[in-house]
């Protein structure tokens, strides 16, 4: 949902049962490009750990050339931080990768996230 709070806007995921919730943007890499900035604003309310440790509200990349699609996580969020949180982050691109898919939101907890301010940017 889309939602705004004292002026800022934001997306509002919520799960009140283990579940998934989340946005997935594929993103072409620029050739020559070696790092990601990502830069966001995100907050955490209310968390449930899923079944397993990583179940919980984050945001993971995805290389198109990983075989093993595994996800990396760049951040996640654990128990409820009503703060708004804002971080920069540089992930360097692993060799051969032209893509990639970023996943942000609830993955299999409970949870109410909030993210603002998503931004990646090639360098």
């Amino acid at each position: 949902t889309v939602t705004q709070e004292g002026g800022s806007t934001f997306l509002r995921m919520v799960t009140t049962s283990p579940d998934n919730v989340f946005l997935r943007q594929t993103v072409t890499l620029p050739e020559g490009t070696t790092n990601l900035r990502l830069t966001y604003r995100a907050r955490a309310l209310m968390v449930t750990r899923g079944e397993k440790g990583y179940h919980l509200p984050r945001i993971a990349l995805q290389w198109d050339n990983d075989p093993t699609f595994e996800r990396q996580t760049v951040c996640s969020f654990k128990g409820t931080k009503p703060e708004w949180e804002s971080q920069t982050i540089t992930v360097p691109i692993p060799a051969g990768a032209k893509a990639l898919k970023m996943h942000a939101g609830i993955f299999a907890c409970t949870a109410t996230f909030d993210l603002a301010e998503l931004d990646i940017v090639a360098q």
